[in-house]
């Protein structure tokens, strides 16, 4: 590795072709490990565990894209509000990322508030880093994991990243 850098280092600095200055900036680091359990529904109906499912997959999905953390599914429940984190560090989790959906359904469905609460812990300690309320109406409901995950990127590497990007 030190050779691929001197020999970087070399090439630029004797190349007489540009007179511009060129910085090269490498570095690898271990990737965080993120505790994340299913996420939680409040009434357990089945259209709020359909909702609660497929905003945890845009969640995973964006977190992976950015190739920044893995992601540790496997561990134990969080049932009734109580969390473990010590059982959660046994699984190698760095932090730990929860989210609790809650639905007011309406008619036409389009019309139904979603309301997701979701909170990252440092582990063991179970210190809060921070929690965050988002809300959407049921047409817009996969924007609240996207803006999730850029709030959780920008707490991290104070870059929002592309999850809420629009093409």
């Amino acid at each position: 590795m030190r050779s691929i850098a001197l020999l970087i280092h070399i090439i630029i600095y004797t190349s007489t072709l540009s007179a511009a200055d060129i910085f090269l900036h490498i570095q690898r680091v271990k990737k965080v490990s993120i505790g994340f359990p299913e996420f939680a529904s409040k009434d357990k109906t089945e259209s709020e565990k359909a909702i609660s499912k497929e905003l945890q997959n845009v969640t995973r999905d964006d977190i992976l894209f950015t190739r920044l953390f893995n992601l540790l599914e496997e561990g134990p429940s969080s049932g009734e509000g109580k969390i473990d984190f010590t059982n959660w560090e046994k699984t190698g989790a760095d932090i730990l990322l929860t989210a609790n959906l809650s639905m007011k359904e309406e008619t036409p469905k389009e019309r139904s508030q979603i309301k997701l609460v979701a909170s990252v812990y440092e582990i063991p300690a179970g210190n809060p880093v921070f929690q965050k309320i988002y809300r959407s109406s049921y047409k817009n409901h996969r924007e609240i994991a996207h803006q999730f995950v850029a709030d959780f990127m920008y707490r991290f590497t104070g870059h929002r990243g592309v999850s809420s990007s629009k093409i």
